[in-house]
């Protein structure tokens, strides 16, 4: 799945990826393809914790704090498919802004595939967000619902946006 993700970055020359295993110690297989993805990079393991990637979000947060890294802050999943269009809408995201893009889901066979994201009024308003977490949907009742009712592949940021703050960037209470 990580060379999914490499050959989905590669051209990116600008990128800076950062991989956070779910694991005790970053493996060898990772390492191999980050070294020849071409890309500059981080390589961090937390864990293992098997909770959803929460505890290697807060680590990949952390870092970008800590560093005080620039640019704008997507979170690619090795599960998801992208679209190569997304990386030029991503540069367009303004300095100290949030982005809000929509997501195609994979539903399995009764729905086979849903587009999430935000929906906004004649007036270029948001309107709400559709999205399988929201309201009384299926996974909002099995999994929890979300303040924000979106897919973590669903936004990006500016990472300034996260420098100044204090305490945990992405407090995962199970």
């Amino acid at each position: 799945k990580l060379s999914l993700c490499a050959s989905v970055l590669a051209g990116e020359a600008e990128a800076l990826w950062i991989v956070v295993e779910d694991a005790a110690n970053a493996s060898a297989a990772a390492s191999a393809v980050l070294a020849s993805s071409g890309l500059a990079y981080f390589h961090l393991a937390v864990g293992p914790s098997r909770a959803g990637g929460n505890l290697q979000r807060a680590a990949a947060l952390e870092l970008i704090r800590e560093k005080r890294l620039h640019g704008v802050v997507y979170q690619m999943d090795d599960d998801n498919q992208y679209d190569r269009r997304l990386w030029p809408a991503l540069r367009s995201l303004s300095a100290g802004r949030v982005g809000i893009l929509a997501v195609q889901i994979s539903e399995g066979r009764i729905n086979p595939a849903v587009l999430e994201g935000p929906i906004y009024d004649l007036d270029g308003r948001l309107h709400e967000l559709r999205a399988s977490w929201c309201g009384s949907s299926w996974t909002a009742l099995q999994l929890g619902g979300r303040y924000f009712c979106i897919d973590m592949g669903g936004f990006a940021f500016d990472a300034a946006l996260i420098h100044a703050r204090a305490g945990p960037l992405w407090p995962y209470r199970g």
